[in-house]
């Protein structure tokens, strides 16, 4: 009588380990892996209402319960943490994308407005798309927060400014596509970054 009355528990043991493993299971080789790891949640609930169930009626059973929450202690480690206030990160930098479409026809006004958004955001890091290096539009960039620039002075393409020293760049097609990938390694607190410009092709399909 009593393994019959074991029986339910012992499934209850297996079939949540079951569940537990099944965040080891990739979906490539089982595809129902992820939505049965969705269940480890809930299982740790029940589990801790039979464990405080068995703690009140005094149920022995109730050790089984305890066994599976303290397997599940890394999943109730990753869903629950706990952490005092945490100083602010002050190795960030600011990196704005724009494209500017040629400055809507090169427009002296649309100019003064880019110069103005530019001023206003304080980026350490620009990336321009069809960008249109007229009326000294790079050096009025430049002098606004000394940029170093990549680009080329010749073509609309694509641009970066940055307020970091830049050590290497190029582009990453030939000069004579109309939209292109400019890259720029830059120097930044004794590591190198490399930031990429992109320019995607539209209304090409």
């Amino acid at each position: 009588m009593k393994a019959i009355l074991r029986l339910p528990l012992i499934i209850w043991f297996f079939g949540t380990l079951l569940v537990y493993s099944s965040v080891l299971v990739s979906p490539l080789f089982f595809k129902y892996s992820g939505a049965i790891s969705f269940g480890i949640p809930i299982l740790i609930i029940l589990n801790l209402i039979y464990l405080i169930l068995a703690i009140v009626f005094k149920w022995k059973s109730g050790f089984v319960a305890l066994l599976l929450l303290v397997i599940a202690y890394p999943f109730i480690k990753i869903g629950i943490s706990f952490s005092g206030p945490q100083e602010p990160i002050n190795d960030t930098f600011k990196v704005a994308n724009y494209n500017v479409k040629w400055f809507t026809d090169a427009r002296e006004d649309n100019y003064n407005d880019a110069i103005k958004w530019i001023n206003s955001i304080d980026a350490d890091i620009l990336c321009f798309q069809e960008f249109y290096p007229l009326k000294n539009i790079s050096e009025r960039i430049a002098q606004l927060g000394v940029y170093y620039i990549s680009m080329h002075s010749k073509s609309f393409h694509v641009a970066i400014f940055s307020k970091f020293p830049i050590i290497n760049d190029g582009l990453v097609f030939p000069e004579g596509h109309s939209n292109n990938v400019r890259f720029a390694d830059l120097k930044i607190k004794g590591d190198t970054i490399r930031v990429y410009s992109v320019h995607l092709e539209s209304m090409g399909i």
